[in-house]
């Protein structure tokens, strides 16, 4: 006579099941956070630009060498003042530089992308008498989530120039991931100091712009590894993709703003800009031929014309 243990046989399946599923889930969770490490690391970061190295114009390498002398004639003359910001992620470090010319209450320009990228606007806008914050979005060690984590740091930054600044009439420049942090925290609200926002080499859509970076990290990736990007990016920075809709939430600002972008970006193409401009009314500058971040070095006269001229425009 058989006895069937119909309880135990079903407990055990169950059991296999639950195992089963937690496997499963423990791999898509490592495998999310190795395509957000894939897509957002440094390195990824690093190879995009290299490659576009053999794109540089003549023009663009003899100006960006040129810069680079300029560069270290006006730190000579315009040292620069440590800035340290405590935030939730950990400190954040910026370089304070005084206006090199102007008045006795200089306006502030607060320089977003990088330290290294854009030291020579940091120069361009203090030796035209604006008084330089030019900070860290992304703790030491931190990935770059591309503009949405660091947002909220932006307001921070405008927060510290106004604690020693009171009366200060701030303008923002930002490029890359500081152009995008500089459009997010500007339709999310950012203090009346705020007169003006130029922006360099923006995007429009960071899923689309993640997309492309995970398929250049990643040749074979599906929609499962998209989806999955997805929800690593939301673990990895605690924002969603959708809050880099930069295009969408760009009608908010009332603030003016100025996009640039080469027409020669291959790594953001400048259809990008011209999508953000339609969405916020804001003033396109194309610089035909240049590559990604690289409009100035192509047509430097045309570019500090273009952002100096909006900004005083801005401060009236």
């Amino acid at each position: 006579m058989k006895t069937y243990r119909t309880g135990s046989a079903a407990l055990a399946a169950l059991l296999a099941v639950i195992a089963l599923a937690a496997a499963l889930c423990g791999w898509c969770a490592l495998r999310a956070k190795t395509l957000v490490e894939l897509t957002f690391g440094e390195e990824t970061q690093a190879d995009a630009q290299e490659e576009y190295v053999s794109y540089f114009s003549l023009r663009a390498e003899m100006v960006s060498e040129q810069m680079r002398t300029r560069i270290r004639g006006w730190q000579s003359i315009a040292p620069g003042e440590d800035a340290v910001l405590e935030t939730k992620d950990g400190a954040l470090s910026g370089v304070v530089y005084p206006a090199v010319q102007g008045g006795e209450h200089p306006a502030w320009a607060l320089v977003l992308g990088g330290r290294e990228k854009v030291l020579d606007m940091a120069c361009m806008l203090s030796l035209s008498g604006y008084r330089v914050l030019m900070p860290e979005l992304t703790p030491e060690g931190g990935l770059d989530s591309l503009g949405p984590a660091e947002a909220e740091r932006v307001g921070l930054w405008v927060s510290y120039i106004l604690a020693r600044d009171p009366d200060a009439e701030i303008v923002l420049f930002g490029q890359d991931t500081g152009a995008a942090a500089a459009l997010i925290a500007s339709g999310e609200g950012l203090d009346d100091a705020v007169r003006a926002i130029a922006v360099d080499s923006a995007y429009a859509c960071l899923r689309t712009v993640a997309r492309t970076r995970l398929t250049a990290a990643v040749p074979d990736a599906g929609e499962l590894d998209m989806k999955l990007l997805e929800l690593g990016y939301r673990a990895a920075f605690g924002v969603t993709m959708d809050e880099g809709d930069i295009a969408a939430c760009a009608h908010e600002t009332d603030i003016p703003v100025l996009l640039i972008h080469g027409t020669g970006d291959e790594i953001v193409p400048a259809w990008h800009s011209e999508d953000v401009a339609a969405a916020c009314g804001g003033e396109l500058l194309l610089i035909e031929g240049a590559g990604h971040g690289l409009s100035r070095f192509v047509d430097y006269k045309a570019y500090e014309e273009a952002l100096l001229a909006f900004y005083e425009s801005a401060l009236r």
